[in-house]
């Protein structure tokens, strides 16, 4: 089993299309179903948006619905119900790499929802997040371990 550096962004196939500008084709859902997500996951969609603003998706609603899109080859996208940084960072730390953030009214509000990802810009220019899915129990420890045990 490869361990994932918790450091490190995880892949974001979103934002590598939309780099590569390939066409994306998706469906915006407020069912709030996890099983319509997850027939709609298989539908041949690239992307299927989870829309918690206009729809009553809990945080364990939308981590239901990211854990049926992860057996489809659809991505995932959220969409929370306000421009909240607690909510940012539960969602983020729940694994959902593509938010969208409703109410962004200014640069400085944009500023403050990336400070909130706990995104940080290194010297080199990558940029990592400071924590990572909880599920991946252990991909996270036995390399903090080996480190420590290093030193």
């Amino acid at each position: 089993m490869s361990h994932q550096d918790i450091h490190t962004l995880p892949a974001n196939p979103f934002h590598e299309a939309l780099v590569a500008r390939r066409p994306l084709i998706g469906i915006w859902s407020m069912l709030n179903s996890v099983d319509a997500t997850e027939g709609l996951g298989w539908a041949g969609f690239d992307w299927l948006l989870i829309d918690g603003e206009h729809a009553p998706v809990s945080l364990q609603d939308a981590m239901a619905h990211g854990r049926a899109l992860a057996a489809t080859p659809t991505i995932p996208i959220l969409r929370l119900p306000w421009n909240d940084r607690v909510l940012l960072k539960q969602h983020l730390d729940a694994g959902f790499t593509t938010i969208m953030l409703p109410y962004v009214q200014s640069a400085d509000e944009a500023r403050d929802a990336v400070t909130s990802c706990g995104i940080r810009r290194r010297a080199h220019g990558e940029l990592r997040r400071c924590t990572g899915r909880a599920a991946m129990v252990g991909s996270a420890i036995i390399p903090s371990m080996q480190i420590l045990g290093s030193t």
